[in-house]
Order: C-alpha cells, then structure tokens, then sequence
C-alpha cells in the first residue's frame, strides 16, 4: 500500500486536486520529506534525478526509499525525474519504481514522440505511470537548459499526448530550474487552455522560488503535479550552516539531525499552504 503509481494518486483520490513532489540526493532529505508527509498523512513523490542516480547508484537510491516507506500506512510515488536515457528508465522499471519520467525535450519533437511513446507502451505493462515533457524548463537542469522562456503550443501538447498516451506531461509555461532573478511570467492562461485540450494531466518544474498564491493559481488551472528541488537543498545548506556555527564537539550526527528537522518543517509548511488547501 505504501508505495502507488502516480496514477493511482488520482484515480483513487489520495490527494484533493495536486500532489507535491520533492528531489532528494540524500538520507537526511529522505526522511524529511518522508516524516513531513507522514505525519501529514498524504502522498508526496519522492523524486530521484537522473544526475543523483548517476552519481549515487539508482538501485542504491531507489532502495533507500522504498525501505523508508514501504511499512508506512501513507502511501509515496517513488519516482525517477529527468532521465534522458531509455536504459536508465527500463532499469527503474525492472527495479520496481512507481513512476519514471522520460525528458526527451531535447530531441526533435518526432523523435521526442517516438521515445517516449516506447516508455510508455513498456511501463504501462507493469502499471507504471509515465511523464514526458515538451519544451525544455529553462534555468539549470543536469545537462542545462535554454536561458530563454519557449512557451509550449496548445497544439504540441495535444500531439504529444495523444501519440505518446503519457499519463503525466511537463509543459513550459513560465517557470525555471533553480532560483530566480527577477520575477517569474507565468502564462495561467496557456495552463488552463492545455489542461482543457488533452488527457494527460499537467507538471509544473521549476517550483522552488514561486510564492504560495502563484502556486495555488498554477493548480488552479490544471496543474496536477509540482516539483521541488532547490528550495530543499538550500533548506538543508542553511540548517547545516547554522548549526555549525554552535558546533561544539566533533560529532555530524546532531548536524544532520537538525537538517532532517528543517527540511520537514519546510516540506510540511509546502504541503499545508499548497496541495492540502486546495
């Protein structure tokens, strides 16, 4: 029960109308999304990058969630973000994660189609849900990304998913990567017109930075599903920042401690003003 499909999230009502996501590269972020979500009694997906699956081992990764969660009554979408690499994507599928996302939007639009409609056709034989994403997010990503907003077309987003039949879709409408300088131009109106226009539900990369009300509008007009992932790194660098300066033996234990406490005040303060109060 503890760990569902993404699409099961939805089709059986475990959240109200969105579900919040978080990247985690560590143990520490881990079990703080984990308690916060618990304690909360709602799903979150736990989000592993391809950048961190790389880096770390995804069979590694993958395992220290689904040990963390798989006894807990609130069921978690163990989920692998961002893969650009098919290979990677079957393994997570053979692994056992819940959700795997294919991020083709660097390739030709067809070729786009064609990859991700592969995933899909493999993980939908296992009741795996499957998101792609069209029109790369601009800002930093694990390979970068464009330095200039390109807006998704109402009529590529019915392309894709119609031809693809992907369950979770990632549109640009105005977000980043990262933090932001300046203010973010998000376009409600192209959210609500291609959530109106196809079957897949709508994901918004690029959360971390947005206030709460611009969040709150963005599912408002369709958006099912937003990532987070800087807003929870530079909670655990500025935990550990601070209880350095009142370190007093050589013991990390407390340090990390006091990170797990920070990042489950922010995850929970997220879900609470965003997701739940919708």
């Amino acid at each position: 029960m503890a760990i569902i499909s993404l699409k099961e999230v939805f089709d059986y009502s475990f959240v109200k109308s969105a579900i919040c996501s978080f990247n985690f590269v560590n143990l520490e972020q881990l079990y703080g999304i984990v308690a916060a979500a618990d304690e909360l009694q709602t799903p979150v997906v736990l989000m592993i990058s391809q950048k961190t699956a790389l880096k770390y081992g995804l069979e590694v990764m993958f395992n220290l969630a689904k040990s963390k969660v798989e006894k807990l009554h609130t069921p978690f979408v163990i989920h692998l973000d961002h893969a650009k690499n098919i290979e990677l994507v079957e393994k997570a599928i053979d692994l056992g994660f819940s959700s795997v996302m294919f991020d083709g939007s660097s390739l030709s639009f067809d070729e786009n189609i064609k990859k991700t409609y592969e995933v899909v056709k493999k993980a939908h034989r296992y009741g795996i849900a499957v998101e792609g994403e069209i029109n790369a997010i601009y800002g930093k990503e694990e390979d970068g990304t464009p330095s200039a907003i390109v807006y998704t077309k109402v009529k590529d987003a019915k392309k894709f998913s119609e031809e693809t039949e992907v369950d979770f879709l990632a549109v640009s409408v105005g977000t980043k990567h990262g933090l932001y300088e300046g203010t973010p131009s998000l376009r409600y109106d192209l959210i609500n017109e291609i959530s109106n226009s196809i079957k897949s539900k709508l994901v918004m990369h690029g959360c971390s930075g947005l206030t709460a009300e611009q969040l709150r509008k963005s599912i408002q007009s369709g958006i099912k599903k937003l990532n987070f992932g800087t807003e929870v790194m530079l909670t655990q660098i500025n935990a550990i920042k601070k209880s350095l300066d009142n370190l007093s033996k050589p013991d990390i234990r407390p340090i990390m401690d006091s990170s797990i406490e920070e990042i489950k005040a922010y995850v929970k303060n997220t879900i609470n003003s965003i997701c739940i109060s919708q």
